[in-house]
């Protein structure tokens, strides 16, 4: 494929229109230097101009695939850029997608599709591709004798904000069939078993002539991927064997680790279907093996404070006073509670509102209540509830805009603003609080969770303290999370005194192999001497354990063997996990030798534990300018760094709105990337970082 250039002499000529998408528009071509039909797609790109990192990333995925030669995979032949817009030129292929196609394959036939596509879904994921868009639609099937199938639009999901669309009220399109973590309502990066979530919802509709959920609102649908049940297929189908039920059933399970792991083991086990269709049943998934690390595990060992948060919340639905503090040490899983929390109890009407502190906002009045009250009402807020708030604060309001500026505009109040100059915080309280009590009462249950509050600024955590002890009948739960070795401050000392707190502990014993197993993808597991090790080494800190088994499998100690995982017992034996978290961390930084790998990295530090690419660009470009160099780092340079932290496990990567959100998984890495600064460096790029984030909250 062509490098995307700015296209001067025309190539390519439009035949007619094929067909209309959310994506774009699709024309039939020329080649005007072949002489060869081709397909080009003109892309409709819904992101702001300069949210760049979609695009860059879709280009990047572009040229990749178009290096692919596979029969089930269209061929992509070049990207154009021209006039602002993007036109995607591929092989033409004269097959019906199968929306449209439904009611002409046998199920056979259809069984025959599916297993085409899982085994070509298993050759794009070994070279590390999701297709994020697998649905009916954009899969062309042809049958000529044999059938074909050509999935097409890899890579496309990139510039599609599906958040925004939500909000949008537009069609139900792909929605009908994203994963629960590509809805963005779950804090999770999105791997392989996505797509085998979305191929199993294609299935489903395939075999039945329906989706799994019929919702017309997009809101209800994405909460039906989130909780609901789909019906048995063969409910729908009495013509559906019991073993596809089954496969179907298992490929929508809501948590990834109950899926198939591996689109090749999907493969497998319809290849035996077709061997046989009218024989036994077969027990499902024994193909299924994994050769790498699963790092996103369903939480273990937390059952007892789960249940005390959800009985917490029931009791928070009457209307009645709870609130809850996560105390415990670094790497104990605190988030991870709060975030399965959130996960267990999420329905259309309860909305989850998270601010994550960081140590660049600690002197930001106001930042985390700041970022929560944002949250809720981009999330949340209804125009219908306008004047019912407006009323509710009266005279007040003045007080609560000069605190949180964004409210007016969100109220379409056109009231003058005035700096707030008020300096009786019981004042300040009492508005706030009867703020709270009156969204709370707006039909909606909600929940407040300030992550690391002891990175947060001072008023914060007196307002917290407050209303956590004042805000009765309203519908409203209040979280907070704080290491247990950072309650020296005075606020924090008093929060944890008056606030119901669930100290979360490490691991026991008991919980090890579990783990484990759950991270290398195997029921039957290793030996006792490899988890006896693992617990006397981590003391059962579950970030330990992440990084004491990536440790031994980095060392080869921990292998894969014809999908059996192996360990090197003797080798084990003399293994020293070291529990200092620097010395872990700085070690893994050691393949970042470039300078602008590291200066990339650092500068990201600065900005906090989580970060955006368009801001970590902006301080970049600054620190360039102070500088006085020529040189320019490009948004792509940054990703190609921040990608490759990624596969180290130095930073996670999700989706917020639509965005891209990064963050480094401990903060002892801000302290080790932040001391490769100077202090003028340091200095500088803090007050750009705060004064910015100021902005952003404010």
């Amino acid at each position: 494929m062509q490098t995307p250039t700015q296209a001067k002499q025309i190539r390519y000529q439009l035949v007619k229109i094929l067909g209309k998408g959310a994506m774009g528009t699709v024309y039939l071509g020329k080649d005007i230097q072949t002489h060869e039909q081709v397909a080009i797609k003109k892309l409709i790109l819904k992101h702001e101009s300069g949210d760049s990192e979609s695009i860059l990333r879709f280009k990047k995925e572009a040229e990749v695939i178009s290096k692919f030669s596979h029969p089930n995979i269209i061929k992509m032949l070049n990207l154009v850029e021209r006039d602002n817009t993007l036109y995607l030129v591929m092989e033409y292929f004269e097959g019906k997608d199968l929306k449209r196609s439904l009611k002409e394959y046998s199920l056979l036939d259809k069984v025959t599709i599916l297993q085409k596509i899982a085994e070509t879904l298993s050759y794009i994921h070994d070279k590390e591709i999701i297709h994020r868009d697998i649905k009916p639609e954009n899969i062309l099937v042809k049958k000529n004798g044999s059938i074909d199938v050509k999935i097409i639009d890899f890579g496309l999901a990139y510039l599609n904000d599906f958040s925004e669309v939500a909000k949008g009220g537009s069609i139900v399109g792909s929605f009908a069939y994203i994963s629960p973590e590509q809805t963005g309502f779950l804090r999770r990066s999105i791997d392989n078993r996505s797509d085998l979530y979305s191929l199993g919802a294609t299935f489903f509709e395939l075999l039945t002539g329906r989706p799994p959920f019929l919702e017309s609102d997009i809101g209800k649908l994405i909460h039906k991927h989130l909780s609901g049940r789909p019906p048995k297929p063969s409910s729908l189908n009495p013509d559906i064997p019991p073993i596809l039920d089954e496969i179907i059933i298992k490929l929508l399970s809501k948590e990834p680790e109950e899926r198939y792991q591996t689109a090749r083991g999907l493969s497998e086990d319809l290849k035996t279907f077709l061997a046989n269709p009218d024989g036994q049943a077969f027990q499902i998934g024994l193909k299924d093996k994994v050769v790498k690390l699963n790092f996103q595990i369903k939480m273990i060992g937390r059952d007892n404070e789960l249940t005390t948060l959800k009985d917490g919340f029931q009791k928070t639905k009457k209307g009645e006073l709870h609130s809850f503090l996560l105390s415990g040490a670094s790497g104990t899983g605190k988030s991870k509670l709060a975030e399965t929390f959130r996960e267990e109890i999420i329905d259309e009407a309860t909305s989850f509102f998270t601010f994550k502190c960081e140590k660049a906002m600690m002197n930001i009045p106001y930042a985390a209540f700041s970022g929560l009250i944002k949250d809720y009402f981009e999330k949340s807020y209804r125009p219908e509830n306008q004047d019912i708030i407006l009323k509710a604060l009266g005279n007040e309001k003045k007080l609560l805009y000069s605190l949180f500026p964004f409210i007016a505009a969100f109220l379409g109040d056109k009231t003058k603003l005035t700096q707030n100059t008020e300096s009786d915080k019981n004042k300040i309280y009492e508005v706030f609080l009867n703020f709270l009590k009156t969204i709370g009462n707006l039909g909606q249950n909600l929940i407040f969770f300030i992550d690391d509050i002891h990175w947060a600024d001072q008023d914060s955590i007196e307002l917290f303290s407050h209303v956590s002890q004042q805000l009765k009948t309203a519908h409203i739960l209040l979280l907070a999370s704080s290491r247990d070795d950072e309650q020296e401050n005075p606020g924090l000392k008093k929060l944890a005194e008056t606030l119901p707190t669930l100290s979360i502990k490490p691991l026991t014993k008991t919980h090890i192999p579990l783990f484990i197993n759950k991270m290398i993808g195997a029921a039957a597991g290793l030996s006792t001497k490899v988890y006896d090790h693992v617990y006397a080494s981590t003391l059962g800190n579950p970030f330990f354990i992440l990084e004491m088994v990536k440790a031994l499998y980095e060392a080869d100690i921990l292998y894969n063997e014809r999908y059996q995982w192996k360990v090197q017992e003797k080798l084990l034996e003399s293994f020293e996990f070291d529990q200092d978290v620097t010395k872990l961390l700085k070690k893994r930084l050691e393949s970042f030798s470039e300078p602008n790998e590291v200066r990339i990295l650092s500068v990201a530090s600065i900005i906090g534990k989580e970060f955006s690419l368009d801001l970590l660009h902006e301080l970049i470009s600054y620190q360039l300018e102070m500088e006085n160099q020529n040189e320019v780092i490009e948004l792509s340079d940054i990703i190609t760094v921040i990608d490759k932290a990624r596969t180290r496990q130095l930073i996670r990567s999700e989706t917020i709105k639509g965005k891209g959100v990064y963050s480094f998984i401990h903060d002892k890495l801000l302290e080790i990337l932040g001391q490769l600064l100077s202090p003028k460096e340091s200095k500088d790029l803090h007050l750009i970082a705060a004064r910015t984030l100021e902005k952003k909250h404010a």
